[in-house]
């Protein structure tokens, strides 16, 4: 489990560790190297006035170029790209150096350990010193460890075994290999240790950045169910305003129904007897009487035309889309509200003569564009008519190139406005957005030369299914 979960930007955990370990051998290369280089001057000194000084120079200074050898190494690998690192092959390079620098120590104690016993005892300290400050600082590589110490105490203990003359030489040989043991071991346990510690910090990265990522997939999933239940929500209160817009529509239909039927019949007679005085009305009889006749015929035709536009409300949605004739459904809706859009701008019509009649229910249609009148009523300040209009347009817009590109009706409700342009997320565009879904159409909004254009499409009767 922790092999798996330790694993760092696809590096199994074995050669993770491995990488860290060679990385700590460079990472405390200096002071040793700084340490070389003092101790051999220092011992340099204590042993000039008794050895020969061409042999003492000579190793001091391989001591040096083999410390400055190892630093440029080190450069070398800090310089490196640390993503293609071959980590084995940067060990070995640091083995070899650890061991030419043993065999460099070794050498020297062999070398230049003179008769005198305080000077051997020297010798042997700072060979054991050497030995302990390499636990140290390659414990995490033991290859490097022991490259550096067999040589280097193999070294002074041969000559302390060809110079042994007394038990003291012995006790020291044998001092110093137990020495050497003793740091192996060690180095070996802190090694152990320094990998087993590198080993649960990769696992615990790995780990933190594993529950990193669980944070993050959590919050993106509480985003996303945030955000879908701000959209059901939305579309729940579409619905219910669809819902109530509809309920309202049909109470008003009933209404408008009753209403009409009850005006139609007496203006039935009204229109009849005022017809059949205008009929019996001798010539000549005057003409105050017939024009008072003609203003009395006038009104009720009005009041006729305003009866048949109301019936627009009045008629339920047909189970079935069918042809709706596009002019008499617009001046139908505009006439409704006539009073009210007079309070506040002028009507402009621009209808093309030859828009066909679109595939859809005429109540839908007239919710829309009654909806879209209201809107663009609203959105024009009251009193000024003079100096607002409303410009309600249709025309026939291809979608498409060739023969076989579908037919749609454009139709177009612009208008300037101080009081706010309408926006799709009222409540009366969203019906109006669910009613032309439905339709297979569309509602679209444009600011254009300071005004805005609301856009509704929908299919012509003609391009549409049987």
């Amino acid at each position: 489990m922790l092999q798996r979960v330790a694993e760092v930007s696809n590096e199994p955990l074995g050669k993770a560790v491995d990488r860290a370990c060679v990385e700590a051998l460079y990472d405390k290369l200096l002071p040793p190297m700084v340490t070389v280089a003092v101790n051999s001057l220092l011992l340099g000194f204590a042993l000039w006035p008794h050895v020969d000084h061409t042999l003492l120079i000579s190793w001091v200074a391989v001591a040096w170029l083999v410390a400055a050898a190892r630093l440029v190494l080190g450069r070398a690998y800090r310089a490196s790209d640390a993503k293609s690192r071959d980590h084995a092959r940067w060990g070995r390079l640091f083995a070899w150096g650890s061991g030419l620098n043993g065999v460099v120590w070794g050498a020297g104690a062999a070398l230049l350990m003179p008769d005198q016993h305080a000077l051997q005892v020297l010798i042997v300290f700072v060979v054991g010193g050497m030995v302990a400050g390499a636990a140290a600082s390659t414990s995490t590589y033991m290859p490097a460890f022991v490259a550096f110490a067999l040589p280097a105490v193999a070294g002074a203990v041969g000559r302390i075994v060809i110079e042994m003359h007394d038990r003291v030489h012995a006790v020291m040989a044998i001092m110093l290999v137990l020495f050497a043991a003793a740091m192996t071991a060690i180095a070996r346990r802190g090694g152990k240790m320094l990998a087993t510690s590198e080993r649960l910090r990769l696992v615990n990265d790995a780990l933190a950045g594993k529950l990193a990522e669980a944070h993050d997939e959590v919050v993106a999933a509480n985003e996303s169910l945030e955000e879908r239940v701000r959209v059901r929500t939305r579309e729940a209160e579409e619905a219910l305003a669809h819902i109530a817009q509809t309920n309202l529509l049909a109470s008003i239909g009933q209404l408008a129904s009753g209403v009409a039927h009850e005006i139609n019949n007496p203006l039935s007679v009204v229109i009849s007897n005022v017809d059949q005085v205008a009929d019996d009305l001798k010539p000549g009889a005057g003409s105050e009487i017939s024009e008072m006749l003609e203003d009395a015929r006038a009104g009720a035709d009005r009041i006729k035309r305003i009866v048949a536009d109301l019936r627009l409300l009045a008629r339920a949605r047909a189970a079935e889309p069918s042809a709706v004739a596009v002019e008499p459904l617009l001046r139908g809706c505009a006439n409704l509200l006539m009073h009210e859009m007079r309070q506040h701008a002028s009507v402009v019509w621009e209808l093309d003569e030859d828009v066909p009649a679109v595939f859809t229910t005429e109540a839908a249609f007239a919710q829309i564009v009654l909806n879209l009148l209201i809107e663009a009523t609203q959105a024009i300040p009251r009193g000024k008519p003079d100096k607002h209009t409303v410009t309600i347009a249709a025309r026939l817009a291809d979608d498409g190139d060739g023969a076989d590109a579908e037919r749609r009706v454009r139709v177009e409700v612009f208008y300037r406005g101080s009081n706010g342009a309408a926006t799709a997320d009222s409540v009366g565009l969203a019906v109006c957005r669910n009613v032309l879904a439905e339709q297979g159409g569309s509602l679209d909004y444009q600011r254009d030369d300071g005004g805005t254009r609301a856009v509704v499409t929908l299919p012509a009767a003609a391009a549409s299914p049987a």
